[in-house]
């Protein structure tokens, strides 16, 4: 599966997250997907996808 939505990446047992079409890092699910799709959230926000500022 490919998708940008990291809810629905969460239920993936394995995610690699890549970009500008290289593999930056690849994550495995050990815990709860809810636990994993914060870690999935901290990624796409270290790679500037995060939307704290909307209001």
């Amino acid at each position: 599966m490919v998708t940008h939505d990291s809810y629905a990446a969460s239920f993936c047992d394995r995610v690699i997250v890549l970009k500008d079409g290289s593999i930056y890092q690849e994550v495995t699910r050990a815990g709860s997907r809810r636990a994993f799709m914060d870690t999935l959230l901290d990624i796409l926000r270290s790679l500037g996808g995060g939307n704290d500022d909307i209001e």
